[in-house]
């Protein structure tokens, strides 16, 4: 995993003023890619390559046999209404990756199926889209949560009562407020691209979700039972667990030793440096780093297609749980953070992906299981999950 430099890495321009596009493929595994499209106001080659390589790192961490991608649109608000034009345009700039499966596409922060299919059918291919389900935010939420429990429990400590800050209150990180709210947690903290709340007695999960269906971002602006307070300061905040969940680089040299959290599940994408990881370790932090704390949109999204949501549930709640609790616990013994040590799952994966046996089982798993009976298939995937991952 010690790859200094990505496969590719492309800056767009799309004729339009402040649009561009930032591609990067970390790495190809067996030919191919895969990696999430990115439709933000502002974005830069820099996040699309930080995005690219944490997707590398969550699929060998998970111990899927892909490479990492990510394509960042710089979409600017004014220019909405040319939304569809522009995609298609890119996806004929990006055709030769998407047409010999260099780089498989998916959703990410901003994206919808149809900016999807737009951008095959800008490449001049029709895909088949109406069986994606767009919950892999749900199952994101999901690793982020029990790699939260694994953490309490390495604490020997409980989720009931412990206060926490989510920065960024999109999809993911609504579903991880439910999870902990359900859990008996104290929500104090909440941000979205427009403002960051704050009340020190909790905040409303109910209420919250409500207001932002209603209103977007913008609820945050006249919320009337919290505080607003500075979004850089969020993750700062006197709380038992700041869940960085947006952006990428929120928690920099300037800022990490205000950080009073104990426990920093990274349910976004490279939120902060390896070099700031091993410091906030060293400081006594358990920092659940990103290709950890966040696989679970990978996993559930390779598995959907054959298991429901209730056993790939389960799978993360019991082998990926154990998992993340057995690094933690050595992380706590010794010197190396969580990141380092899950590294090397990363580099064990990818080494054995780049065989020839690594690669068999996807090459002809799905002819085998189309062959099989269902409840035979969905037995046979289950052993196989609970084997070949994490």
């Amino acid at each position: 995993m010690n790859r200094a430099s990505p496969e590719v890495k492309l800056e767009i321009d799309l004729g339009y003023p402040d649009t561009k596009a930032f591609f990067a493929i970390d790495r190809l595994v067996g030919g191919t890619s895969w990696g999430g499209l990115r439709i933000v106001p502002d974005g830069s080659l820099q996040e699309a390559l930080l995005n690219a390589r944490a997707m590398t790192q969550k699929c060998g961490f998970v111990g899927i046999k892909r490479g990492g991608a990510k394509l960042v649109l710089q979409l600017p608000s004014a220019f909405q209404s040319h939304r569809q034009e522009i995609v298609r345009n890119l996806g004929k700039e990006l055709a030769p990756f998407l047409r010999t499966g260099k780089w498989i596409p998916g959703l990410d922060m901003g994206c919808t199926i149809e900016d999807i299919r737009d951008l095959f059918r800008g490449a001049d291919m029709e895909r088949d889209l109406s069986g994606w389900k767009d919950i892999a935010p749900f199952y994101t939420a999901l690793s982020v949560y029990y790699s939260t429990l694994a953490a309490l429990e390495s604490l020997a400590t409980s989720i009931g009562g412990k206060r926490f800050a989510v920065q960024g209150f999109g999809r993911v990180g609504v579903e991880y407020c439910k999870l902990i709210s359900d859990a008996g947690a104290i929500l104090v903290a909440i941000s979205t691209s427009r403002g960051a709340l704050y009340n020190a007695n909790g905040l409303d999960i109910d209420s919250l979700v409500r207001r932002r269906q209603e209103e977007g971002d913008s609820f945050v602006c006249n919320y009337p039972d919290a505080t607003m307070i500075d979004p850089d300061t969020l993750l700062l905040l006197d709380v038992d667990v700041a869940v960085p969940c947006a952006r990428a680089s929120v928690i920099h040299e300037e800022n990490w030793k205000r950080v009073t959290a104990r426990i920093i599940p990274c349910a976004a994408n490279a939120p902060m440096e390896l070099g700031v990881e091993e410091r906030l370790h060293q400081s006594g932090k358990i920092v659940i780093t990103d290709f950890v704390a966040n696989c679970g949109g990978v996993f559930g999204s390779t598995l959907e297609r054959y298991l429901d949501v209730s056993e790939i549930r389960t799978i993360l709640q019991t082998t990926y749980f154990r998992k993340v609790r057995r690094i933690i616990d050595e992380s706590r013994k010794s010197t190396r953070s969580v990141g380092v040590i899950a590294l090397e799952t990363v580099t064990e994966h990818l080494q054995h992906s780049d065989t020839i046996f690594g690669q068999l089982p996807y090459r002809f798993g799905p002819v085998v299981l189309s062959c099989m009976p269902d409840f035979l298939r969905r037995k046979s995937i289950q052993r196989f999950c609970t084997s070949q991952f994490f």
